[in-house]
């Protein structure tokens, strides 16, 4: 069982016989974790907030941990200073011995699910269910935990049809539902030939992830401007090459795409809740030619502003 006792920051909303409930006292963030069976927890992660801090307390025992992401992205921060992203997709294999507290959510929103695996605690579990296929546990561990303590898989097709069933899940047979669902996930990992993943190094250092977040901090305070890539270069003091890397890596799409997707969802409220005119909001959020915004916008939204404005106004 996954413990946040010791976290100021998180404390317990609800407990029943097979699941807690976890909220953030500062920021909205929930965790509902569902303890499947003995040394096995499926935890659903909500969040919509910057940052965050939680610890995983597994009183000494070792976990694989598995993190799967649904919508927008998380950061976590290594006790080197180094840092890695999750985005939507894709999946991590860790044993929670290298992260620190503090994690982020870059595009301040994530939804995912983390499955725990006490490596001691489960096997006797695991047993019943008979499988000619023997799980060895210990050397599964190893296989994502020996070298380092973070293993990424990026948007594998047959990862996303494990966890796609685990977000509709009827209440009524929620936890039988689980527990094939996280047998299902242990022999997808225990055949998952890792040969192709291990030159991936998707970590970026503290003072890398510092400058993109302050580029990214200045693009929405200067929506309004054109912010071109050899400027903001110049201006943060980061090579070309690694601004772009960096920021795809922290925001999960290219510089000129976030500023486009800002500014869209920036124009869509300012639709919804603002008595301006299209062209003001047009030129609000840095275009100068209202056609030119209005091709933008379909682009992204499927329909122009004004039949966006009369489809979401009372």
């Amino acid at each position: 069982m996954v413990s946040f006792g010791f976290n100021a920051e998180i404390e317990e909303h609800t407990r029943s016989r097979d699941c807690s409930v976890y909220r953030m006292k500062d920021g909205d963030g929930v965790m509902t974790c569902y303890h499947v069976m003995p040394g096995v927890d499926v935890i659903y992660n909500d969040f919509h907030m910057e940052r965050g801090s939680a610890r995983y307390d597994s009183h000494g025992k070792r976990v694989l941990s598995i993190d799967h992401c649904r919508e927008g992205r998380i950061e976590w921060e290594h006790k080197d200073g180094t840092f890695c992203y999750l985005g939507e997709r894709d999946l991590q294999a860790s044993g929670k011995t290298d992260h620190v507290d503090s994690y982020g959510f870059p595009t301040r929103h994530y939804h995912g699910i983390t499955v725990n695996y006490y490596i001691d605690e489960c096997r006797e579990g695991l047993k019943k269910f008979g499988f000619r296929y023997d799980i060895d546990m210990e050397e599964l561990f190893d296989k994502f935990c020996r070298n380092k303590d973070s293993f990424i898989v990026r948007s594998d097709e047959s990862i996303q049809h494990i966890f796609s069933e685990l977000y509709v899940v009827p209440d009524e047979i929620r936890m039988d539902y689980l527990k094939l669902k996280v047998m299902e996930l242990l022999l997808f990992l225990c055949t998952l030939d890792i040969s192709g993943y291990t030159s991936e190094r998707p970590y970026f250092s503290r003072s890398q992830v510092a400058k993109i977040k302050d580029i990214e901090a200045y693009i929405r305070e200067n929506m309004g401007t054109d912010c071109k890539l050899a400027c903001l270069s110049e201006k943060f003091g980061i090579s070309m090459t690694a601004m772009k890397s960096c920021f795809k890596g922290i925001y999960g799409m290219s510089i000129y795409a976030y500023i486009k997707n800002y500014r869209m969802n920036t124009a869509a409220e300012m639709l919804r809740n603002s008595e301006e005119s299209i062209t003001d909001i047009a030129f609000n959020v840095g275009y100068l030619n209202p056609s030119k915004f209005s091709s933008a916008f379909k682009s992204q939204f499927g329909c122009s502003p004004m039949e966006y404005k009369k489809a979401n106004r009372s």
